[in-house]
């Protein structure tokens, strides 16, 4: 800094004082809003694109007048038109190999960390490559790619650094021990897996076991196209009044299925719905009369520490009893059982018989519309089973696959870990954010040309001319709203939206 520009801010070395944050105005041409075209100037402003990429810019633009251009391909193909270009791509090629010969040189030097190595000089070395390396580069900035590394290095590579300075290149696993932090189980301590700091599974997995998690990976992909139907059915049949609404459970889709049926049964053969309806309504009253008797002070010292009542413990106390009220409360209890269950296996037998004719009509091409709901709960009680399949697959090839990968830590070697540490974990995330910088070259200028085509894209008279035209139509609807006579000589009520029934909602 020179001297003299720190003493006309008062020998302040205050940093911001001598750094300029702002950035440059972005003026609007007004000739370019008049007549349109995108002011040269700004097309000239990006002179270090067409310096690494001289043939982009005749094949973006054409001269309109002197002092503008017009962009010859459209927006829509702007995208493809700049980063498939073959100077651009080839520049970026090039930054990616150069930032590769860093990469090289730093796997190496990184394999080097030994034991009671110093974390922070490990970092102000590399970093201070990185910066050097990347400084001169067109296009870039050297401190945003410096950036990254020293990002990195925060979250993840400076607690890595201080394990190798402590125990050198040892990968060791660890239990996982967590608090419970709510339920009934709320302060306790649970063990919930295990882990490896340095390096975590998801390495010892994609280097080792690729294969397995290529497999889980496909489950996870049909599981994901089986839950997206599900959702779309329950989207359009699980309305306000819709067969699948409040669905939250396979007992809750099997109940929405009966109904399906019920209601069809009922439509074509009312007297036969009704009289398995009768048949449900007994079964159900019985079903009562059993919870009402359990709760007698009868039956408390039969239930198991569940709380729960069998039939066998009522049973088997009414064979040690002759008389009296707690033998004709057990009675009614076990006559009141097999009635409940007569009439539950004759509602079963009557729902079968029409259960097979009804679903063996989803067959039908074209399906009556009074099928739909029927063919809605057949399909997404499929869907449930194949979910809780493919989730039973899931979790029994991780679990397998967590194994794997656990009995594979003692088995590395010193030169395994720096290669599933360094090249695996370090570099491969830090190769994945610059490149993000790199690309970012391509997208910057794809967006500043997009911004100018819109920009200039409509001439201001035109903009004027529509106004005016639609303005015009606008009026004109008005005078014809009052010239319109009112109804009886009231005044004409507003329209209102009619409510949809429930064919119009689904």
């Amino acid at each position: 800094m020179p001297h003299d520009e720190i003493e006309k801010h008062e020998f302040n070395l205050n940093l911001p004082r001598y750094i300029d944050s702002q950035e440059a105005e972005d003026v609007q041409d007004i000739g370019g809003h008049l007549h349109g075209g995108i002011p040269t100037r700004d097309i000239d402003a990006l002179g270090d694109y067409w310096t690494v990429s001289p043939d982009l810019r005749a094949t973006l633009f054409n001269a309109n007048r002197p002092g503008y251009v017009d962009l010859v391909v459209g927006i829509a193909q702007l995208k493809t038109t700049i980063h498939g270009h073959p100077q651009l791509s080839a520049f970026i090629a090039g930054l990616t190999a150069h930032f590769a010969k860093w990469r090289t040189a730093a796997a190496a030097s990184l394999r080097q960390l030994k034991r009671d190595c110093l974390p922070k000089e490990v970092i102000h070395e590399h970093a201070e490559r990185l910066l050097a390396h990347a400084e001169g580069q067109p296009l870039i900035d050297p401190y945003a790619v410096y950036q990254h590394l020293m990002d990195y290095w925060d979250e993840t590579m400076q607690d890595d650094c201080y394990l190798i300075a402590a125990d050198g290149w040892v990968a060791e696993t660890h239990r996982v021990i967590e608090e419970v932090k709510s339920g009934k189980r709320k302060g306790e301590r649970r063990d919930t897996g295990w882990a490896c700091d340095l390096v975590p599974k998801p390495l010892i997995v994609a280097r080792y076991f690729a294969k397995e998690q290529a497999a889980i990976d496909e489950l996870n992909v049909q599981l994901e196209a089986i839950t997206s139907e599900m959702a779309e059915l329950l989207e359009e049949y699980g309305g306000e009044e819709g067969v699948l609404k409040d669905l939250s459970s396979k007992a809750d889709a099997e109940f929405a299925y009966t109904q399906a049926i019920v209601a069809i049964w009922n439509d074509e053969d009312r007297p036969a719905c009704a009289a398995y309806r009768t048949v449900i309504d007994s079964a159900d009253g019985y079903a009562t009369h059993l919870r009402t008797l359990s709760d007698q002070h009868h039956f408390s010292a039969l239930k198991n520490p569940k709380g729960k009542l069998t039939l066998k413990a009522v049973k088997d106390r009414l064979a040690r009893l002759s008389t009296g009220e707690e033998y004709d409360a057990l009675a009614d209890y076990v006559s009141t059982d097999k009635k409940q269950k007569d009439a539950t296996k004759r509602a079963d037998e009557l729902f079968a018989a029409i259960e097979s004719i009804f679903v063996n009509r989803l067959s039908m091409n074209p399906l009556p519309e009074s099928l739909l709901d029927l063919q809605a709960t057949v399909r997404f009680l499929k869907l449930l089973d194949q979910q809780t399949v493919l989730k039973t697959k899931i979790k029994d090839a991780e679990a397998v696959l967590d194994q794997l990968a656990y009995d594979q830590y003692p088995k590395l070697t010193e030169p395994e870990i720096q290669t599933l540490v360094v090249d695996d974990k370090w570099l491969t995330t830090l190769a994945t954010a610059i490149q993000g910088e790199l690309d970012g070259v391509s997208q910057t200028l794809t967006g500043r040309i997009r911004l100018l085509a819109e920009r200039y894209a409509e001439p201001l008279p035109r903009i004027v001319d529509e106004v005016a035209a639609l303005a015009a139509r606008v009026d004109g609807h008005l005078n014809t709203m009052k010239a319109k006579p009112s109804l009886d000589g009231c005044e004409a009520l507003p329209l209102q939206r009619p409510k949809l029934g429930k064919a119009a909602g689904r």
